[in-house]
């Protein structure tokens, strides 16, 4: 399908040419018609490698803007151990997690003695 579409553009005297090397079909593997201009398959690979190592660079970059400490202990993050809490900002390990999620099965369950307690007292 290219094929035809190339072929369509291209005659002997102007010759179809990749917009950002200047490759002709007979040069390139591929020659494609994108939005009616050619790019080559060498150049499309360019692009392609560029736009994975700005992506490998930004989460770099947003993996340097981690914090590496528990906001509770202060003890260092591994990477699996990182627990984010976005609603509050924080950042806790997983030890942490399970003590308060711990504190607050005990506080519920004193609570609902507490309530028995004041049920069974009137």
């Amino acid at each position: 399908m290219c094929e035809e579409r190339v072929s369509r553009h291209t005659d002997e005297f102007h010759p179809a040419r990749c917009v950002l090397c200047g490759r002709t079909q007979q040069e390139a593997d591929l020659l494609m018609i994108v939005l009616g201009s050619s790019i080559c398959d060498e150049c499309v690979r360019e692009c392609i490698r560029v736009l994975h190592d700005q992506e490998r660079a930004d989460l770099g970059e947003a993996l340097a803007r981690l914090p590496t400490s528990c906001v509770l202990c202060s003890t260092p993050l591994a990477e699996d151990d990182a627990i984010e809490l976005p609603v509050v900002g924080a950042t806790l390990c997983s030890r942490c997690i399970m003590e308060a999620e711990q504190a607050a099965m005990l506080r519920r369950q004193r609570d609902v003695l507490d309530e028995f307690t004041r049920v069974n007292r009137t």
